[in-house]
């Protein structure tokens, strides 16, 4: 048990003593996690696509109140950044130094948000205060993304206890602004997913990927599995709880949503460290757009704003229709890992 809790607690250090012969297998590609960002871009596709198709059923739409399944996406990918984000800074720290991994996470988030700006816009030109443009640009989560991690960058490297409360700090920050300013009367109508603050809130279950990445590299696979069941269920457990105060909403009450889901993030990449690390089995299809994860994203977004199913389609046109557009998206993501083209940031 020492060894769980020297990870958990002193981070990039007791990293690298508990596990000295692990840093070419952190190196290379985890199946896992392959398939949890494959999942989290089925899902969003899925309810991207079809979630306006009234005969389609709720739980594919978001909702002010309460949770779906839509609700889910954005939270699982932000989660398999974390993963990925915890993994490839302490490869650059170890090789480069911490200063070198810093300023190489920064250029790279900086440019997540240049592209967000690029795709989406912060309504120049428009006639609305440049604050209602900045809260438009917190549709992309591209920009959630880049500015999620920019604000996780100060602690990435230290104990998992110090990355998990320095979340919900972040998250204490956002309903303080919430609660005790104008800025909770104002986002309605005004802006959505937490808006211009909303990098605060996402900021958590990005962090609590970072802490699956360290449960990945425990030798104990029963510990492993031990701590990442008591973590996802204790945040939860918290998250449910917050929600009885704070009310239950992705895009306005956010805090008490982003806690549940970041646990429920941890319960179910378990379930696929499960299926694909110990048993190798896995869904083609998630490993290979998991592989290439920002391109078929991005590429996906695009395609839906030019391409969709009317709302009053009948349910199979609209089943149909999204089983070729992924099946299209896919056959794009097969090709792009099997030529080994990997478009990263």
């Amino acid at each position: 048990m020492a060894d769980v809790a020297e990870i958990i607690l002193r981070g990039s250090q007791a990293h690298s003593a508990a596990t000295p012969s692990r840093a070419s297998a952190a190196a290379s590609r985890i199946p896992s996690l392959d398939q949890f960002r494959g999942w989290a871009i089925f899902s969003m596709i899925l309810v991207n696509y079809i979630g306006d198709v009234r005969s389609m059923p709720e739980t594919f739409r978001h909702h002010d109140a309460g949770l779906s399944y839509a609700d889910i996406c954005v939270p699982a990918f932000l989660f398999a950044v974390g993963v990925g984000y915890r993994l490839t800074f302490l490869r650059r720290m170890q090789r480069d130094g911490v200063w070198a991994a810093r300023w190489a996470a920064v250029k790279r988030n900086l440019l997540l948000i240049v592209i967000a700006v690029f795709l989406y816009g912060i309504g120049f030109g428009e006639e609305r205060p440049l604050w209602e443009g900045i809260a438009h640009l917190s549709f992309s989560i591209l920009a959630q993304i880049g500015l999620a991690a920019l604000l996780a960058l100060p602690v990435i490297e230290r104990g998992a206890a110090t990355r998990l409360i320095t979340g919900l700090f972040y998250c204490a920050i956002f309903q303080a602004a919430y609660q005790l300013t104008g800025y909770g009367a104002w986002m309605p109508g005004h802006a959505y997913d937490s808006g211009p603050l909303g990098a605060l809130t996402r900021a958590f279950p990005l962090l609590m990927g970072t802490v699956m990445y360290d449960l990945l590299v425990l030798p104990d696979r029963k510990r492993l599995l031990g701590w990442g069941a008591a973590l996802g269920l204790a945040a939860a457990a918290v998250g449910y709880g917050l929600s009885f105060i704070w009310g239950f909403s992705k895009p306005y009450d956010a805090v008490p949503y982003v806690i549940f889901t970041g646990g429920i993030c941890m319960l179910v990449y378990l379930g696929f460290y499960q299926l694909s690390d110990r048993g190798g089995v896995g869904v083609p299809t998630f490993t290979a757009i998991g592989r290439n994860a920002l391109a078929i994203y991005v590429g996906q977004d695009l395609l839906l704003g030019v391409h969709r199913v009317p709302e009053a389609a009948p349910a199979w046109m609209a089943t149909a229709a999204f089983v070729l557009v992924y099946l299209a998206i896919y056959a794009v993501a097969r090709y792009l890992d099997r030529s080994g083209y990997y478009i990263r940031i």
